[in-house]
């Protein structure tokens, strides 16, 4: 019972961080601190039971992820006294590859093919990708400098708008770079809500840090904002960068802008965007935690003071940081502001997968600059792509509500798609009957309508995790409300108030409720 009891507070954290009801009716911050805590470190323990091989490999997975390190599921085999190390045939093979281009899953699909198939490969492909990323280095050649400014006044002399800016230091030499496409400065007039900022590219493949201005368009899709180069990941440098960007985009200030955990950029964001909503990336601060407390093992504390005292761990600088920044980084502090169903840069990172293939070790900076021209086009395609299918393809309602119809003719097909998966969970959603307290309570509050709703998750395709959320619901005007808040965070309309809806026999929603950034009948 102990272990059910813990891998309950487990999975319900992992909903809560996942978007499926981040909400204070859940639980207060103290409690979702502790919580955050020890989700991170116990992770799957001895006694637990999985109905299947699949459910423990997803839990499995879940710990892995957080702890920093990768698992994989394949057939066991022994092979006696051989060596798994990479050979140096294999470390040439691997090499020349890299260097013609191709991408590190085809080169390492190439080494199993030679080998007879992976199981004859002698070592894992993840061996071959650490091989592949030790390698990788951007070279700053001579004359790039100069080669790059050359690049840019051509694209200028093609589009007047494209804007860049170069900056030196006293003796000449290249410190910052920052461009951004006429395509991006117009995107960014209408979707300057929230954006993602992300430096983490370029550091970890090719020791040079890429930073990437990434915000979200009306079908839920990554764009791209602005991309620089920078030498120094000091104030000084996000400071240059934020003020130049933003006299790019008009000088809007994005409305929330979610980074990393980084002490420079939230020095250059204080001074340079100080109404902009700063969240951390809540990926980052996961990824920190394992290795500061990898002593501590027992996590089962209500309180987070509590926690902190029981450990002796009151002298830890970064804890305290972590503390005083909570309204940065958890979830009850952020969830009344539109962030598109963001809580980390996984948005940056899903961009930078655009990048992958198109820059090798032998890349010189200018290449790179013209090589990720290419790359970001296919993005502007796909984007093209579901513009089309929207305005052609007629995707069929699943109910008979009326207001289903509202969003079927105003969403683009990928954010109807998301509605449609609230409806769907309707069918888990019952009212809880009020207690006669609660019925006293509403002839205290004239014109709202309160109510209970019970929905029963179903989390990673197997575990399941009752939460009773509150609606509610004011005739007059037609505002309706619930404490999951995923309509204010994510911009979609919840399943339990499409219960209420239902409940109410409310056949139309308000406009308000009806957001324009998705909408595919706007011309942009």
């Amino acid at each position: 019972m102990e272990t059910l009891r813990k891998l309950e507070r487990v999975q319900s954290l992992l909903s809560l961080m996942e978007g499926r009801g981040i909400s204070s009716g859940h639980a207060d911050t103290d409690r979702f601190l502790a919580d955050f805590i020890f989700f991170l470190v116990v992770g799957p323990s001895p006694g637990m039971i999985f109905d299947s091989i699949d459910s423990m490999f997803t839990a499995y997975q879940e710990h892995a992820r957080l702890k920093g390190f990768s698992i994989a599921k394949r057939a066991a085999h022994k092979v006696s006294g051989e060596d798994k190390s990479l050979s140096v045939n294999m470390k040439r093979q691997l090499e020349a590859n890299d260097i013609a281009g191709l991408r590190p899953c085809k080169n390492i699909k190439l080494l199993e093919v030679q080998a007879g198939g992976p199981e004859n490969l002698g070592c894992l492909p993840k061996d071959c990708r650490n091989f592949i990323k030790k390698r990788r280095r951007l070279r700053l050649g001579d004359g790039d400098a100069e080669a790059i400014r050359k690049l840019f006044i051509t694209m200028q002399l093609r589009d007047r708008n494209f804007f860049h800016l170069m900056d030196v230091d006293d003796e000449g030499r290249l410190c910052n770079v920052l461009w951004v496409h006429p395509r991006s400065k117009a995107a960014y007039e209408e979707y300057h809500d929230v954006i993602s900022f992300d430096t983490t590219y370029l550091v970890s493949k090719y020791k040079m840090p890429f930073a990437t201005f990434v915000g979200i368009n009306h079908h839920g899709q990554s764009i791209l904002l602005g991309c620089a180069l920078v030498t120094h990941e000091d104030a000084r440098s996000f400071k240059w960068l934020f003020m130049n960007w933003l006299e790019a985009m008009g000088n809007i200030h994005p409305t929330a802008i979610l980074t990393d955990q980084c002490e420079s950029i939230k020095i250059a964001l204080r001074d340079v965007m100080p109404n902009t909503i700063h969240q951390f990336c809540l990926w980052h601060i996961l990824s920190k935690v394992p290795q500061k407390f990898k002593n501590v093992v027992d996590f089962d504390k209500s309180k987070w003071a509590e926690f902190v005292r029981s450990h002796g761990m009151e002298g830890s600088e970064w804890l305290k940081a972590l503390y005083d920044d909570r309204e940065s980084w958890v979830p009850d502090y952020l969830n009344h502001t539109f962030w598109a169903g963001m809580i980390s840069t996984q948005r940056s990172e899903g961009m930078h997968a655009y990048f992958d293939g198109y820059v090798h070790s032998m890349s010189t900076l200018k290449q790179f600059v013209e090589q990720y021209e290419i790359a970001i086009s296919n993005t502007i395609q796909k984007e093209f792509r579901a513009d089309h299918e929207s305005k052609s393809k007629v995707m069929k309602c699943i109910s008979q509500f009326e207001w289903e119809n509202q969003f079927q003719r105003s969403y683009t097909n990928s954010i109807f798609n998301l509605v449609q998966k609230e409806i769907m969970r309707v069918l888990y959603c019952h009212f809880i009957p009020p207690t006669e307290e609660e019925l006293i309570e509403a002839v205290n509050h004239v014109g709202i309508e309160k109510y209970k709703v019970l929905e029963r998750s179903i989390v990673n395709n197997w575990y399941h995790k009752e939460f009773t959320y509150a609606v509610d619901y004011r005739p007059n005007g037609k505002y309706i409300s619930c404490n999951c808040r995923k309509f204010e965070f994510k911009g979609i309309l919840c399943c339990h108030i499409l219960k209420v809806m239902s409940m109410k026999d409310i056949h139309t929603v308000n406009e308000r409720y009806l957001l324009r950034r998705w909408r595919k009948d706007v011309p942009r």
